[in-house]
């Protein structure tokens, strides 16, 4: 579980970029399976549904947003 939602859109992103690195889609040639199994499983623990949602989130598009929101966001000090 990530401290807070930027720590989360953070960790989606690494996930995304190592499918990206290793999917039969891009360059690498493994299946999803083989690269949850082995890549992404042993590492971040996460779970198989979990990672599809992971795989369909626009994290990069949500982090770009998030950080906008935050300079935008009045400071107290």
């Amino acid at each position: 579980m990530s401290y807070n939602r930027r720590n989360l859109l953070e960790r989606i992103i690494d996930i995304q970029n190592i499918y990206k690195k290793h999917s039969k889609n891009f360059d690498g040639g493994c299946t999803d399976k083989h690269i949850f199994e082995n890549i992404i499983k042993p590492i971040y623990r996460i779970s198989r549904s979990c990672f599809y949602e992971y795989m369909r989130t626009p994290a990069e598009k949500e982090l770009k947003q998030l950080e906008e929101e935050s300079k935008n966001q009045l400071q107290l000090f």
